[in-house]
Parts: C-alpha cells; structure tokens; sequence
C-alpha cells in the first residue's frame, strides 16, 4: 500500500525533478559556449557563439525560475504541515479534555461506591451483632458473626471480586486489595457463605430456614 502523500509534496518533487533536469541544461550550454568562445573572440563573425550565448542566458533563467517556484513550494508544505500540526495539537487537547471529564465522572462514581459499600458494610456489622444478642446455647457458631471473622469474609468477597480471574492474567486490580498468594477460582460469595451459616445457627436453636 503506497504511504499518502500530500499535494504539496508531489509538487516539490515534480519541481525539483525539473530543476535538477534545468541545471543540466545550465552545464550543457556552458560547455557549448566553451567550446564557440575562442572561435567567436578570434574571428570576424560579429555572431559566432551567439546561440550558445543566448541557449546559457535561457538555460540559466529557467533554472532561477525553477528555485523561485521549488522555495513557493517548500512554503507551501510548511504551511501544510503547520496547519496540520495545529489541526491535531487542537485535536488531542479536545481528547484528553473528553477523558479528564470521564475521568471525573468515574472518580465521583467510585466515591459514590466507596461510600456505599462502607454504609453496607456498618449495616452488616449492625445486623449481625444484634443476630447474636438473641443466639442461645450456640456460642461457638456465633463466633461466624463476630466481628473479624466478618472481616474475614469481607476480605476475601474483596479478593473474589477483585481477582475473577488469576492475578498474572488482570489487566487492573483495584486498590487497597491485596494480592493472594494462592488464586482460588471457587471462593464463594458472601451472600452464600453467609446464608450456610445462617442456616447452621437456625438448626442449632432447634428451628428451621423457614421458623
């Protein structure tokens, strides 16, 4: 596939393919005047070397026309170029202040989790503390709802969610969650661990899921 190529670039080529073309000229009809200039100094013709004079003259003229015309060109691709370097310097400042917003969008988002996840969790703690106030002759299942061993399960629904998939293999890890030194794909929920302890606790009191 051929590399674009500007308009402008196309013209300095074709103009310094002309000029280079021009400058040969210029060498040749020096070298033919060279050859006229003793022969017209000696003889009587008033007109010998005269078309190799006028052949340079013409020669050397087209090639000035040419660097004239190659310069306009090079001022040309400048301003092409510069015009094109505003356009994408104007063009990336409009991209990074798209993702400055966003990234303002998501930190307030992330807020809004973090502090719902906080109140969540104080509601859980409440919860289970008054769960255990009416626990009767089950102390040690209780202790499942003590405050670390939540903790415990806490930290490791952070470690399930954080890590779907094995540590080497995650592109993002969220912060404050460490990384386990043994992946466990098979950790289960919170909702699930607790609901199996819950259901413990309620077969100890001597009743059911459901009483």
């Amino acid at each position: 596939m051929a590399l674009f190529r500007s308009k402008e670039a196309e013209t300095i080529e074709t103009v310094q393919a002309k000029l280079a073309a021009a400058e040969q000229e210029v060498q040749a009809a020096e070298r033919r005047l060279h050859e006229v200039s003793l022969e017209a100094a000696l003889g009587d013709n008033e007109d010998a070397g005269h078309d190799a004079t006028a052949q340079l003259r013409q020669a050397r003229d087209k090639a000035e026309l040419l660097r004239h015309a190659l310069q306009v060109a090079d001022e040309k691709e400048r301003d092409r170029l510069a015009a094109a370097a505003s356009a994408a310097e104007k063009s990336r400042i409009r991209a990074l202040r798209q993702h400055l917003a966003a990234l303002q969008k998501a930190a307030a988002e992330y807020e809004q989790a973090t502090a719902a996840q906080m109140a969540v969790w104080v509601e859980l703690l409440q919860h289970a503390e008054k769960a255990c106030k009416l626990l009767k002759g089950t102390e040690g299942i209780a202790l499942s709802f003590a405050g670390n061993a939540l903790r415990r399960l806490g930290a490791l629904e952070l470690q399930r969610q954080a890590f779907p998939a094995h540590p080497l293999q995650m592109a993002h890890q969220i912060p404050g969650v460490p990384t386990p030194m043994i992946f466990d794909p098979a950790i289960p929920s919170l909702t699930a661990t607790l609901a199996q302890l819950s259901e413990g606790l309620i077969a100890e009191t001597g009743g059911t899921a459901n009483v």
